[in-house]
């Protein structure tokens, strides 16, 4: 039979040296690495004329920088899932959120030339979760989000149980919501 394994493990997933670290640990203490579920994001809402390239660097950084380390420190492995967790502000933007969208829009990108590469990949663009993450304690963001989707938000257990049915959808990125 197969068996999951989940483990969390707190680091700068963007530094590929502390990456590789803990990669090599589980690598060493468990079966060989099969799948990979990156969920890390960074939001400041800014507009354009407030923010500068640190500001973007700190949103970047988790997210596309985090993707990109995953990738590469992952390629030997036989990996079968590589779950990217995006956003449907990729569909339609977001106010003040110009470097998030472009670090979600980079990640779809990135799940694109892994599957032209052979390799697995899913990109998803959630929509607004009511109960978990960014949205959760921000109701008013949350909300208008939701109207400019013309989708209400949903529980994350409800979100989660789509992942399954996104996987053998054959598709490279999907929006949910």
């Amino acid at each position: 039979g197969f068996e999951w394994r989940i483990e969390f493990q707190p680091l700068d997933v963007a530094d590929p040296a502390s990456l590789a670290v803990v990669l090599d640990e589980i690598r060493g203490q468990h079966p060989p690495l099969r799948g990979v579920v990156h969920a890390a994001s960074v939001i400041a809402d800014a507009l354009a004329t407030e923010f500068d390239a640190a500001d973007a660097s700190a949103i970047l950084r988790p997210k596309l920088g985090g993707a990109i380390a995953l990738d590469r420190l992952t390629r030997d492995d036989p990996i079968e899932l590589f779950l990217l967790f995006s956003s449907a502000t990729t569909l339609l933007g977001a106010p003040g959120q110009g470097a998030y969208v472009a670090a979600n829009c980079a990640l779809e990108a990135l799940a694109r030339a892994r599957r032209a590469q052979g390799k697995p990949a899913l990109a998803v663009a959630w929509g607004p979760i009511e109960d978990a993450g960014y949205l959760a304690e921000r109701r008013d963001t949350r909300d208008a989000l939701a109207r400019r989707l013309g989708a209400r938000p949903l529980p994350a257990t409800q979100a989660l149980s789509a992942l399954p049915a996104l996987a053998a959808s054959g598709l490279t990125a999907a929006g949910f919501a």
